[in-house]
């Protein structure tokens, strides 16, 4: 058992603070490979809190099907609005000069906005390259199975970070994209209500963030410290923080009774100022 295997060699002992076992799976329905991190927490009082996560990726050649195509022609397309689009920008620069040009938030906005977009095509082009990488792990025999495993499962997780990368891109080009329209609204007193309202109460809207994130933080140090030794929620500091922000918005732990009986006193105060 690798389990036995472990202990024998002292990998496994009183000390461990956590075991973390990954499964690599494929489903043929759906063409969808999948790995399953079962993480075991274990902290100094003995007590054992179990995690799942799982990640799924369908890795295969992305141009062989009709919708693949369709889905090319789209991107190319996307392409040549974006080179006009640079080109237009070119244009402003060579007419206003830099400094005139970066001085309005609306091209400031668009530069940015143009800058995710490479970024975006430069991260899809990797993800594409990669995936021409893949070897479907083999399962001739034991060694040569564990070895092409752990091979695998080291590749998912490169690819898995690389799309987390990709979608982290786009979702900074959505939200980009949707400041431009508030911006582009301006030109009409009806439809530009929002983005009017939004430069008035601006100055109020970032001195309440300011206090809101300083209050989170000190109240974060407070969770982790009187939390961090019996929650893995609270297992370090920014989990803690994650946690915090969550019960900020209204949504309450299961286990709000154990923070008021771990501390009667502070726990009562750090659940009622959060």
């Amino acid at each position: 058992c690798k389990f036995e295997t472990l202990q024998m060699e002292k990998w496994l002992d009183f000390r461990t603070k956590q075991v973390e076992i990954q499964i690599l799976m494929y489903n043929p329905n759906v063409d969808i490979y999948s790995r399953i991190i079962v993480t075991f927490d274990l902290t100094l009082g003995g007590r054992i809190f179990k995690w799942v996560a799982v990640e799924s990726l369908q890795i295969r050649n992305m141009y062989e099907t009709t919708q693949d195509y369709i889905r090319l022609g789209l991107e190319i397309l996307f392409l040549v609005f974006l080179a006009l689009n640079w080109f237009g920008i070119l244009s402003d620069l060579r007419q206003v000069g830099c400094r005139h040009f970066l001085a309005s938030p609306s091209n400031l906005i668009n530069l940015v906005g143009q800058g995710m977009y490479f970024g975006n095509i430069v991260s899809w082009l990797a993800i594409i390259t990669k995936m021409g990488d893949w070897v479907i792990p083999s399962t001739q025999n034991y060694g040569d199975s564990y070895q092409s495993i752990n091979h695998a499962s080291d590749f998912f997780a490169e690819l898995s970070v690389m799309f987390s990368v990709y979608k982290l891109l786009n979702s900074i080009s959505i939200v980009l994209n949707i400041m431009r329209l508030f911006v582009f609204m301006e030109f009409h007193d009806r439809m530009g209500l929002v983005t009017k309202t939004i430069g008035r109460v601006w100055t109020d809207m970032y001195h309440f963030l300011i206090i809101f994130v300083l209050s989170v933080v000190m109240l974060s140090f407070l969770g982790w410290n009187l939390l961090g030794a019996d929650s893995p929620d609270f297992r370090d500091f920014f989990w803690t923080l994650q946690m915090v922000f969550q019960m900020s918005i209204g949504d309450n732990p299961e286990y709000e009774t154990e923070i008021w009986r771990r501390d009667p006193i502070f726990g009562t105060i750090f659940y009622w100022l959060v």
